[in-house]
């Protein structure tokens, strides 16, 4: 059998956009597969999903897809036993919280049809002690960020993508959100792009984090000697400190947390 390597003609994950909020996609787990709507999330590197044992009394058990390690034939448990985890959750809008449970080892598709990425970490939640996943569309987390366990640095140790780069598209018709974008792991996809890509150096290897030059909006400056900034799909908003933030509101109208979009060009 031919082993399967991205990027491939049918190796584009769709993503679906959820009011601007939330850009999922489909990924399969176990033998044989079980299906999970995940956040791909640069700001994180965990995969982690509900599992069947979490807590049906919490929403965000309740409401979503749950992976049983029982029913597939590929999950692999340490001889020590799961390994418990804790992963916290910080977030600007909704209180912060931790994800509790145990983890362990499966095989992964973004296809039922596909090969599989063998022998991948997975963080099965059995607690959530934050509401923020009670609304989330997502089942669970594709975590892209620095680590030897996440999910894609898993595909280049097992030479599985031609090339050791991952892009994400996000389209922001929202009205119709079954082209919400894409990931492509393995290259770019150039539908997406207008040449010459802009590359910058990542200067703290826990996030894809970088320099940024300076804020303009307006007459208003901010980070005018440089600043550091990450690029996080995971997040709902753009985030920095709050008097940055609180000028960079007045520049654009901002009344009552909403904007005017028909006066702003683009944001």
């Amino acid at each position: 059998m031919r082993r399967l390597r991205y990027p491939n003609l049918d190796a584009i994950i769709p993503l679906i956009n959820y009011q601007d909020l939330q850009y999922y996609g489909t990924i399969f787990i176990g033998t044989p597969p079980q299906k999970f709507n995940v956040l791909f999330d640069t700001g994180s590197f965990v995969l982690w999903i509900p599992s069947k044992n979490c807590n049906v009394s919490q929403l965000a058990c309740l409401e979503h897809n749950k992976y049983d390690r029982t029913k597939s034939t590929t999950n692999v448990v340490p001889d020590a036993g799961p390994t418990p985890f804790a992963i916290p959750y910080h977030n600007g809008m909704w209180q912060d919280g931790i994800l509790y449970g145990n983890s362990s080892y499966d095989d992964v598709r973004f296809h039922e049809d596909w090969n599989a990425v063998p022998t991948q970490v997975l963080a099965e939640v059995s607690n959530f002690s934050t509401s923020f996943w009670d609304w989330s569309q997502c089942d669970g987390v594709v975590g892209l960020g620095y680590s030897d366990e996440n999910l894609f640095q898993n595909m280049i140790e097992r030479d599985l993508v031609d090339q050791p780069i991952f892009s994400i598209y996000l389209n922001r018709n929202y009205q119709n959100s079954h082209l919400g974008g894409e990931v492509l792991l393995g290259g770019i996809d150039e539908h997406y792009y207008i040449r010459p890509i802009t590359y910058v150096d990542v200067t703290r290897k826990e996030y894809w984090q970088f320099k940024m030059d300076k804020i303009q909006v307006k007459n208003y400056t901010s980070c005018s000697e440089g600043c550091q900034a990450i690029v996080d799909t995971g997040a709902l908003m753009i985030g920095g400190p709050p008097g940055a933030i609180a000028a960079l509101k007045r520049e654009i109208g901002v009344v009552n947390h909403t904007v005017n979009c028909n006066e702003i060009s683009n944001l």
